[in-house]
């Protein structure tokens, strides 16, 4: 397990964390919370909460998810000094609250911390840049029942993310609204037939010779999941779109 704090495009010394998980070290599903040391006074906030480590075939080799490091950086702009103490849960079980994570047991340890560059891309011909905001768990309250596994069914070409994202999202609505997707949800490229692969064709994603070539590239989705609402009948009927003015 590591935690670094990010460094973003014209934004040195964030007050956004990283931690990233080995699902190698874990070894089995299991639920990741991450509180700080009830040793230092006023602490015990919440960090991490019920990060899922999947098993196969949802396993990834590492798992990542952002942490807000304010509470030991104070504001951006400033280096955090290795290393932190915090406690690192984890179980076989989702922790519905802070209480049931202490419960637990978990000695609070004392973890180096190294720092890692991020950038977000653009909109278009805008670059993205600038210090961005850490994420909030502020009244998230956990639901197991929400996991939906079967949702992500494969690992994403290379730069798909973004298409892979869309045709997670769309047979998540298929699966919990009626509505039909007429493409199957499996792993694909380009015009092939797949969900993935029509999202690829949609937003004109510059596309290699398969999910591995590292010459495909990555795209800015927005359009292209419109395209493709306007394009499937079922979604053009009944789902209404919506989007700031500045990412029409």
């Amino acid at each position: 397990m590591t935690i670094n704090q990010v460094n973003f495009r014209g934004g040195p010394d964030s007050v956004v964390g990283e931690i990233t998980i080995d699902y190698a070290i874990a070894g089995a599903l299991g639920f990741e919370n991450v509180v700080r040391d009830v040793a230092v006074p006023g602490s015990s906030d919440g960090l991490v909460k019920n990060l899922p480590v999947l098993p196969p075939p949802y396993a990834h080799p590492t798992i990542t998810t952002r942490l807000d490091l304010s509470a030991f950086v104070g504001t951006d702009g400033t280096p955090l000094f290795s290393p932190i103490d915090v406690i690192i849960d984890f179980s076989p079980a989702p922790s519905a609250t802070l209480a049931d994570v202490l419960a637990m047991g978990t000695p609070g340890s004392s973890y180096p911390v190294g720092g890692v560059s991020r950038a977000l891309g653009s909109v278009g011909t805008v670059t993205v840049s600038g210090y961005q905001a850490a994420p909030s768990l502020i009244g998230i309250a956990f639901d197991a029942l929400g996991i939906s596994l079967d949702v992500f069914k494969f690992q994403p070409g290379y730069n798909q993310c973004a298409p892979a994202a869309m045709a997670n999202s769309l047979q998540w609505l298929e699966d919990t609204i009626p509505i039909s997707i007429p493409e199957p949800h499996v792993p694909g490229f380009g015009a092939d037939g797949s969900l993935v692969g029509t999202l690829d064709v949609q937003t004109g994603r510059s596309l290699g010779t398969n999910r591995q070539d590292t010459a495909s590239g990555g795209v800015w989705p927005m359009d292209g999941k419109r395209s493709y609402i306007n394009m499937t009948g079922d979604l053009r009927d009944k789902l209404v779109v919506m989007a700031l003015p500045a990412l029409l």
